[in-house]
């Protein structure tokens, strides 16, 4: 007699099939894998905007959270919903990226002068958090932390024909800039753009900038201390290089939000913003005016630029920056 077949057939049936199952499951995995090894996902494209190459961060960051007397490494811009601690320095479109800010806490008139008293006041700085605290976000990668520097003489033409020879600020404040750069015998807007070079140079002496409660305005100062980035620098996750060629203040925006979005709370949110800084809005507006790269070779003279240059040596090291041809 022939044998009688053991088991049930039902679940002999189903044993078959999920080893079928098996065997073409890891033919497909076998063949996504020589398809990825064959073709590779692409690279990341290279920053259109620039980021300035810093070594990794290796300094104490609870130990100068404790003992260092700055308080301007507390001065960055927090947005908790979006995991962000923003470094804005002057003449560097500060404006701009203040009513970006605005903007993602949901303020209505964010394009609205970001310097209004009232304005100040809806901020949060990392000042807010405390000392120890702020050290620990300064490290945590779960927080974004981003600057945006400029090429120094650029920067400094721009305070210039922003601050002294136009006088495009609040009385107050341009008494300010009379009392550092000592001229008070004259409108600010009388000041040639050499006799500025020039008083800045003084101011600088001894590192005295604003950071060191010296003559140096923030307008003007070294980048490298501003929020005492020659300390937190490498702890950035972005330190964009404005106006690089190739960098529109749109793409710059879209590669900001897209860094953004690793870490918010909303990354839903952030395709809305891309709009922020085109030329219809003030924050737009802010990011053009400050477009002049172009003028340097006009207002900088051979004597001028050998000037500014030794000024702005330490910035031109510190980021590793290649100066303008005279």
């Amino acid at each position: 007699a022939a044998p009688r077949a053991s088991g049930n057939p039902l679940l002999s049936g189903w044993r078959a099939c999920c080893c079928c199952f098996a065997v073409v499951l890891l033919a497909g995995e076998g063949a996504a894998n020589t398809r990825a090894s064959r073709y590779p996902e692409p690279p990341e494209p290279e920053p259109a905007c620039g980021a300035i190459s810093l070594p990794p961060f290796a300094g104490n960051a609870t130990v100068f959270g404790e003992r260092s007397a700055s308080r301007w490494w507390l001065a960055p811009i927090v947005v908790e919903k979006h995991r962000l601690v923003l470094c804005k320095i002057a003449k560097n479109a500060s404006s701009g990226w203040m009513r970006l800010v605005r903007r993602m806490a949901g303020a209505k008139d964010w394009t609205a002068n970001p310097y209004t008293a009232s304005s100040l006041k809806s901020y949060r700085y990392l000042k807010d958090y405390g000392r120890e605290a702020a050290a620990r976000m300064m490290v945590d990668p779960t927080w974004t932390k981003i600057a945006m520097v400029r090429d120094p003489l650029e920067r400094l033409l721009s305070a210039y024909l922003d601050k002294i020879r136009n006088e495009a600020d609040w009385p107050k404040i341009l008494d300010e800039y009379r009392d550092a750069l000592w001229w008070h015998d004259a409108p600010l807007r009388n000041m040639t753009f050499a006799e500025f070079i020039d008083r800045v140079a003084v101011g600088t002496m001894e590192g005295r900038d604003h950071t060191s409660g010296g003559r140096m305005n923030q307008h003007w100062s070294f980048q490298h201390r501003e929020c005492n980035l020659d300390f937190w620098a490498p702890a950035y996750t972005r330190i964009f290089h404005m106006h690089r060629g190739g960098c529109s203040k749109r793409t710059m925006l879209s590669e900001f939000l897209g860094i953004l979005r690793r870490n918010s709370r909303a990354p839903g949110e952030l395709a809305a913003l891309l709009d922020t800084f085109d030329d219809r809005n003030a924050a737009g507006a802010a990011i053009a005016s400050h477009a002049t790269d172009h003028a340097s070779r006009v207002w900088y003279t051979e004597e001028t630029y050998r000037k500014a240059l030794a000024i702005y040596k330490p910035d031109y090291d510190f980021y590793g920056l290649e100066p303008p041809s005279a």
